[in-house]
């Protein structure tokens, strides 16, 4: 347990934003769609749409991270 919490701690520690906007995108994707039989363009727009976003976010946290462990070094 001791093992988990010390990753979550780094986990939102380093990528917050994207480990806030991941919760964010799961319960707007699970939310936004009540009728899945009759699913139209406007929403698989929006699941794209955010999937794309919260890879656009965590792309650039990951780049960020690293320059940071550079600097440190």
């Amino acid at each position: 347990m001791a093992k988990l919490k010390k990753a979550i701690k780094w986990l939102f520690g380093n990528f917050n934003n994207t480990a806030g906007s991941f919760f964010l995108v799961i319960i707007m994707l699970t939310t936004d769609i009540p009728n899945e039989e009759n699913l139209d363009e406007r929403d698989y727009f929006w699941v794209i749409f955010a999937c794309l976003i919260f890879a656009a976010a965590f792309f650039f946290e990951i780049v960020a991270y690293r320059k940071k462990m550079i600097e440190k070094k």
